[in-house]
């Protein structure tokens, strides 16, 4: 797959559906809301009308965080559910020891407050390349880092909406 610069992808995350009871686009479903509530709520039966973001929650939103659900993977969001869209800005090649503090630390690196129960506690990781380095011989092995491969580094802006949804 190639990716260029204006490209635009939708965020998959844990989400539940979660449409009005009481709209009319129930009237005219297969399903009234109590038969699709009591069948296991799949998005694919949500009447068409109410496939929106803004009838779903939403995992990672802190009011959920002490609440125990069973949660639908991300893996299987259907487009409409997406409350987030990537838009590509920069397509480019680099050595990957070539990477720079910010954008090794906008790779996750652990806010100061956070560090010691991520495991970031060792003196390399005290700054983002160190950590990032780590990491990647986490999970590519040992002496992948030092092997300096060719990566390919996309830049994105997150936009708060559909893919679907009129650009602002």
């Amino acid at each position: 797959m190639t990716v260029n610069v204006g490209d635009r992808f939708w965020v998959k995350e844990c989400f539940l559906p979660d449409p009005p009871s009481d709209d009319d686009a129930w009237d005219d479903h297969s399903y009234t809301y109590v038969q699709w509530s009591g069948c296991g709520c799949k998005a694919a039966d949500v009447p068409n009308a109410l496939r929106k973001p803004a009838h779903c929650i939403y995992r990672a939103d802190p009011t959920w965080d002490d609440v125990q659900m069973i949660w639908k993977t991300g893996r299987y969001m259907p487009r409409w559910a997406s409350r987030m869209t990537l838009v590509v800005e920069e397509v480019r090649i680099e050595r990957l020891q070539n990477i720079s503090e910010e954008d090794a630390a906008a790779e996750g690196w652990p806010a100061p407050e956070n560090r010691a129960q991520a495991g970031v506690a060792e003196i390399r990781d005290a700054y983002p390349i160190g950590w990032y380095a780590a990491l990647w011989d986490t999970i590519n092995g040992p002496g992948a880092w030092d092997r300096d491969p060719w990566v390919v580094v996309y830049r994105y802006r997150v936009e708060r909406r559909n893919i679907d949804a009129d650009a602002r």
